[in-house]
């Protein structure tokens, strides 16, 4: 990504309200944790 592009997604995100802000984060997060369960599945066949 360019500096560019990062800028202008910055700036982007300052446009957006506290609460649009936390939807954001908590996306983020929620898409972070199904990555992480799915490292796990494939790594460790014995945890379930």
């Amino acid at each position: 990504m360019s500096s560019t592009d990062m800028l202008r997604r910055v700036g982007l995100l300052r446009e957006l309200s506290a609460d649009e802000l936390e939807g954001v984060a908590s996306a983020v997060r929620e898409e972070a944790v199904s990555e992480d369960t799915d490292v796990v599945k494939i790594g460790d066949p014995g945890r379930s």
